[in-house]
């Protein structure tokens, strides 16, 4: 079997299929969430990336929050700074036309969570000298982030919390191995490699070769199922198997295995980086370890 390619931005879909069924929380866990706020320099650093690789269709950044692992807070105010400094400043720098950049960042902006009384840096603190930050700070502690995306070396003189590209990363690197365990695990990939006869073993009460199989694979099964029911198209699927009369042996038990490694691989590896990424950021109410039983993930 060739490598597993699953698309982050999945862990969407399998975080609202989760809550709606709480017993099965308790069995994969839930994906992390991290809240953040963005600065405007982390910003046009990523719109200049995206107008430098045409071909490249989501920053990290992005990925991370179509995945739902990074929730992006952001005054209002950086959408002015954006509009009428930022982005004129990176134009006149790197010598562009600032066309292209104003409508990436119309796009962009899209993906963020909109505070919208935090619009002038001045009603803030006026005699701060860097009044200018002073709107994303205050946002930090409003939505209880645990930090700000931001290169500026001001944010911690100012009593914010500064994260890093890495930070940025690490996250993206968990949630890209979180969402093939989890789509593993959750949404029924195990059901095509288990092929019809292992669907027919279960429908036809068949407990003693249920019972034969390894302890994971089973739990994965019927897990598979599970999300089958509620997916029409894979509801089919199952129906139009169930019409053929196999063999117990057509089992592809090298698939099966494969992708028990991967899951399990996957998972260590998310847990690996979620373990790195509480080694970053300081314990705060904006991300909530794991529970018992779901080592790889924490909830929101």
């Amino acid at each position: 079997m060739g490598e597993i390619f699953v698309d982050s931005a999945s862990l969407q879909d399998i975080n609202r299929f989760l809550e709606l069924y709480p017993e099965l929380q308790k069995v994969v866990g839930m994906p992390a969430q991290f809240r953040v706020v963005l600065d405007a320099n982390v910003a046009v650093a990523d719109l200049l990336h995206k107008l430098d690789r045409p071909n490249v269709r989501n920053t990290a950044i992005e990925e991370c929050a179509a995945a739902g692992v990074l929730e992006v807070h952001a005054p209002r105010w950086l959408d002015k700074e954006m509009t009428t400094r930022t982005i004129p400043k990176a134009a006149r720098q790197n010598k562009i036309d600032p066309t292209p950049l104003f409508s990436l960042w119309a796009a962009y902006r899209e993906m963020l969570v909109w505070d919208e009384t935090l619009q002038r840096p001045e009603d803030i603190d006026p005699e701060c000298v860097d009044a200018d930050d002073m709107p994303y700070i205050t946002l930090e502690g409003k939505v209880d982030a645990i930090g700000i995306l931001s290169r500026d070396k001001h944010i911690a003189a100012l009593g914010g919390t500064p994260l890093s590209l890495e930070f940025v990363l690490t996250v993206r690197r968990y949630a890209r191995a979180a969402s093939v365990h989890l789509n593993i695990y959750v949404n029924g990939s195990l059901i095509g490699a288990f092929g019809y006869a292992a669907v027919m073993a279960i429908v036809s009460k068949a407990k003693d070769v249920f019972m034969g199989l390894p302890p994971i694979v089973r739990a994965l099964l019927v897990i598979g199922l599970a999300a089958a029911i509620i997916h029409p198209g894979s509801r089919q699927w199952i129906l139009n198997k169930l019409a053929v009369v196999g063999e117990l042996g057509s089992i592809a038990w090298p698939e099966i295995l494969s992708l028990v490694d991967k899951a399990t691989s996957s998972q260590e590896e998310a847990a690996g980086q979620l373990k790195a990424i509480n080694k970053m950021i300081s314990e705060k109410d904006g991300v909530r370890l794991p529970q018992k039983g779901a080592e790889a993930h924490s909830n929101r």
